[in-house]
């Protein structure tokens, strides 16, 4: 554990000769961290302490715990992902009570060793998996698509573009996608052919860093906060653009073209309707007044529209 940004770490506890590959930390209970792997004590540890003490809330059998996925939209829902070894198949166990209690999930196995699992923060229920033989995406846990054919060792979402998300896609590279993980492209001008890609980490909300094998750690500029447009796989024009970001406490944003009344939405990243306001669309220029929100990244949008802008509040 390190109490000051990972310049010093110190164990604080070896957790039954534990073979560590998975962690989860539930930020709305202090204390609770969940660890996984394999060991012949459990599958799964529970700490209410953080580490100083742990007990066992899944018991050994033959599969390891390779992931641990807290839902954006119900901290107290966590999933669990884990593989055979024998037969290389990523099954799942759910816990509803912040991983006091698990039971076997009714999520559909998938092929494939599991690697990493990511909950989508903005389409509820969408769970993206990252497995042996490529990338899985379901919205209820019974059906799996085969949205991306290749090795994939590790995802990451970009916290102030929710719908912008990266994938480890070992010999094939970084595959990048803008629609929660639907469909994904390959990042060709990241790093010289050919290398292998074994892990990505956003820093700073800025910089896309990829760590490769034997070629050392690249990294990619990714797009400042400000005026940003993003659009769903339809690629429809966005009706709205925002002029001022950050803004205080009035966001102006021009309207076009101007066809009828429509209601604005503002989300925030989770996903969750935070203001909701009536558009005008006698004028094209609109001042959008919130005092009601933190300061904070927010989504906003039409009503019925299928593409989104951000905005960055400052404090009030």
């Amino acid at each position: 554990m390190s109490n000051d940004g990972g310049a010093v770490w110190t164990l604080i506890k070896d957790i039954y000769g534990q073979l560590g590959c998975s962690m989860a930390i539930c930020q709305d209970i202090p204390g609770v961290v969940l660890f996984g792997g394999k060991s012949t004590y459990g599958r799964m540890f529970r700490s209410t302490d953080y580490g100083d003490n742990w007990s066992t809330v899944l018991a050994p059998d033959v599969r390891y715990s390779n992931d641990i996925e807290v839902d954006p939209f119900n901290s107290a829902h966590i999933l669990e992902c884990s593989f055979t070894p024998s037969s290389l198949i990523t099954s799942f166990s759910e816990s509803f009570d912040h991983g006091e209690n698990w039971v076997e999930s009714d999520y559909s196995l998938i092929p494939g060793k599991a690697n990493d699992i990511l909950f989508s923060s903005i389409v509820e229920g969408r769970l993206i998996c990252a497995t042996s033989t490529g990338i899985y995406v379901s919205d209820d846990g019974m059906n799996f698509d085969h949205v991306l054919e290749c090795e994939t060792l590790q995802l990451e979402a970009d916290p102030d573009r929710p719908f912008e998300m990266y994938a480890a896609c070992a010999n094939d590279g970084v595959y990048r996608s803008f629609d929660s993980g639907s469909t994904w492209e390959q990042m060709s001008d990241l790093y010289p052919e050919p290398v292998r890609v074994e892990c990505i980490e956003i820093v700073n909300n800025n910089w896309l860093y990829a760590g490769t094998h034997l070629y050392g750690t690249f990294r990619y500029a990714l797009e400042p906060l400000g005026l940003t447009e993003y659009e769903t796989s339809t690629s429809v024009a966005s009706p709205i653009s925002i002029l001022t970001s950050p803004a205080l406490n009035t966001v102006t944003i021009v309207v076009n073209p101007l066809e009828y009344s429509r209601t604005l939405s503002v989300f925030d990243l989770s996903g969750r309707m935070v203001h909701t306001e009536p558009i005008t669309v006698s004028e094209a220029v609109q001042y959008i007044q919130i005092t009601d929100l933190a300061p904070g990244v927010y989504f906003t949008g039409l009503t019925n529209q299928q593409t989104y802008n951000r905005f960055v509040l400052l404090g009030h």
